[in-house]
């Protein structure tokens, strides 16, 4: 028997790990490890209760939202402006939360509370993470998708 919270930790560390490499030793997103972090949401979400449609169209909303919260987040960096990049990060947060997607939820905290504590470098640091894992996410939920 699978037991969902030891898969769940076991797969969220894999992945923080994972995203502490450069992206040539990551391997890209198509391994079968990221696949298994779909279907562990995919089963989250299921034991929320919601069926494959409302899952499909929450998956949707992250490939809309996930490119736009990367480029506030980028544009935030640019503009050196602490105050957007939280809202984009909590915005991120929220999604990532519902997807039940909580690594890359914790990477949204730490964006926060660092902009809270004025740590911009830590600040753009944990944003970078965020963005990784917005783009991985919206990757696989393409690939699935074809």
């Amino acid at each position: 028997p699978i037991q969902i919270d030891v898969l769940r930790e076991k797969v969220q560390h894999w992945v923080y790990e994972k995203q502490k490499k450069p992206e040539a030793e990551f391997g890209g997103s198509s391994g079968p490890k990221h696949v298994l972090l779909l279907q562990e949401s995919r089963e989250y979400l299921y034991q929320q209760g919601h069926d494959d449609e409302t899952i499909d169209q929450m998956f949707e909303m992250l490939l809309e939202r996930g490119p736009q919260l990367r480029e506030a987040m980028q544009s935030a960096l640019d503009a050196y402006d602490l105050e957007s990049l939280k809202k984009a990060a909590h915005s991120a947060k929220g999604i990532l939360n519902t997807l039940g997607m909580e690594t890359a939820a914790e990477h949204a905290v730490d964006v926060e509370k660092r902009v809270d504590t004025g740590e911009l470098e830590a600040a753009a640091a944990a944003a970078e993470l965020l963005k990784g894992d917005l783009s991985r996410m919206v990757e696989l939920i393409q690939r699935e998708n074809q």
